[in-house]
């Protein structure tokens, strides 16, 4: 998972950072000289509530003096790319059907997110995924799904993905008592659209859509219907931290927030091109004995397949797969479900 952290700070230029893992957790830590000798209170707006802007949220709550609001634009809560889903059988509404439909598991390749997956293995929020891995004999390590199955371990939720980002935020607000001089506010269904920066006070003014309009299954055509244009947010900030680099992209791109070209074009040059996956959510009535839990293909259709009932936390309810392919196969498996 890569993303990107933009903070402005008073006079103090914007910082771009990159990083790997849990990005926020090693950006958002440069930046804590900055915050400890703060005097005044001072307002962070947090755009994305996935594992970045949780723990984004997380660090920054442990200073005095930050009203922190972090708004998210999911359908259901935060989580970001660390979504998952659940439905209830049209045959049988007592047989769940769960599936991740957004990052699968993760690594952890430094020693400082190692310290991190132990401290949420200790507490419950993650588990080792340890299953019947498997790929394609013709595929090189180098083409494999992130690294599955030769570069392990692999760890997961301890309840779906998405509940990563809800726990690491449970504990942040648990830390602010009611005498505690920071705050944390949340605000799920809103789509930062736009930001300006005061040139005379440094602040920042973000606008925002809801509803329907701002969520990102959302059909265009429902927007459109839907979008009674931008509203301001009540207040400026200090700073922002931008979790997901689409929202350098242009308005086209329903997680565009619009930001400065300049630094915006930084972005994009850093990042190059990004390529779409598509994926498809499966269950199956009755037990398949599909001899894997999980796989890297070298084929023309699929890169990747997931067993959602052989993650910890998930088992039980019909058997769920998840599959993933690239832009390239969509014509082939168009080809092979109509």
């Amino acid at each position: 998972m890569d993303g990107w952290v933009i903070l402005t700070y008073g006079e103090i230029s914007p910082l771009l950072k990159k990083t790997s893992d849990v990005p926020a957790i090693s950006a958002i830590h440069n930046i804590s000289p900055l915050i400890c000798v703060m005097t005044k209170k001072k307002t962070v707006a947090i755009i994305g509530g996935g594992i970045t802007g949780a723990s984004a949220a997380q660090t920054l709550a442990k200073y005095d003096n930050i009203t922190i609001h972090l708004f998210d634009q999911g359908r259901r809560g935060v989580g970001g790319r660390t979504s998952s889903r659940s439905a209830a059988s049209s045959m049988n509404s007592e047989t769940p059907m769960r599936w991740d439909h957004g990052c699968q598991f993760f690594r952890a390749d430094t020693s400082q997110f190692k310290d991190i997956i132990q401290e949420w293995i200790s507490k419950g929020i993650v588990h080792e995924w340890k299953g019947s891995f498997v790929s394609s004999k013709s595929l090189q390590p180098d083409r494999e799904f992130f690294g599955l199955p030769s570069t392990p371990p692999f760890y997961v939720a301890n309840d779906g993905m998405q509940s990563i980002a809800k726990s690491v935020l449970n504990a942040a607000e648990q830390k602010l008592t009611s005498s505690s001089s920071s705050s944390l506010l949340q605000f799920t269904g809103t789509r930062v659209a736009q930001m300006k920066r005061n040139d005379t006070t440094k602040r920042w003014k973000l606008f925002a859509t809801s509803g329907e309009a701002a969520y990102h299954d959302t059909p265009e055509a429902i927007v459109k219907r839907n979008d009674h244009g931008m509203d301001q947010l009540g207040t400026d900030y200090d700073a922002v931290i931008l979790t997901d680099v689409s929202s350098s992209f242009g308005q086209w791109h329903r997680a565009s927030a619009d930001v400065p070209e300049e630094f915006a074009k930084r972005v994009r040059e850093r990042v190059g091109a990004r390529v779409p996956l598509f994926t498809a959510m499966i269950s199956f009535d009755s037990q398949t004995n599909i001899p894997f839990d999980a796989a890297s293909f070298d084929d023309q259709v699929l890169w990747f397949a997931a067993k959602s009932n052989s993650k910890p936390g998930m088992q039980g309810g019909k058997e769920c797969w998840y599959v993933i392919w690239q832009r390239a196969s969509l014509p082939i498996f168009i080809s092979l479900i109509i």
